[in-house]
């Protein structure tokens, strides 16, 4: 899929019409990334979206009237999907771009909306967690002035540490 020739892209909030599309690009990209290292248990998670929209904010990108990717915009703490958020922050994630889509700077446009909206409600900061395999998207935070804060990893197995990443905003 080719983006539309001005590259446009619109985001906005995801419709109960785009969840079966969101679960396909989430697992075919997280899968593609991670490989045999995404167990059952997590595909199963990233594929109910129903879940992740009702408890924070689901966004997709369109190009040419696709979906192109999504992103889970958390918006504090009090949320079910808020993970190490703390007092004023809002959190990202499951961004996941369409694998036949990467490279064009969707992940960055899902990212900025993100860092846009938390600003917008007044938050003093970004957090997001990533896998020390997703080496593009540590490297997209860092060129966003994403911070890495090593203090706030979490080992969430003995085999699987998340990378913690802050942007302030304040």
């Amino acid at each position: 899929m080719e983006p539309s020739p001005s590259g446009d892209l619109v985001i906005e909030r995801a419709t109960p019409a785009d969840y079966e599309e969101i679960a396909r690009i989430v697992l075919s990209a997280y899968r593609a990334t991670v490989g045999d290292t995404l167990d059952r248990g997590y595909a199963e998670y990233l594929a109910r979206v129903e879940e992740r929209a009702e408890a924070a904010t689901l966004l997709v990108g369109r190009a040419a009237g696709k979906l192109v990717g999504t992103v889970t915009y958390v918006p504090d703490s009090s949320s079910p999907m808020a993970e190490e958020l703390r007092d004023g922050e809002a959190g990202m994630r499951i961004l996941a771009v369409d694998t036949s889509c990467q490279g064009r700077g969707y992940g960055k446009a899902l990212t900025l909306a993100c860092v846009d909206l938390a600003r917008t409600e007044g938050r003093s900061a970004l957090f997001l967690h990533t896998t020390e395999m997703m080496r593009t998207a540590q490297s997209m935070y860092a060129s966003l002035g994403f911070q890495r804060v090593p203090d706030r990893d979490w080992q969430v197995t003995p085999e699987i540490l998340l990378l913690a990443f802050l942007m302030t905003l304040s």
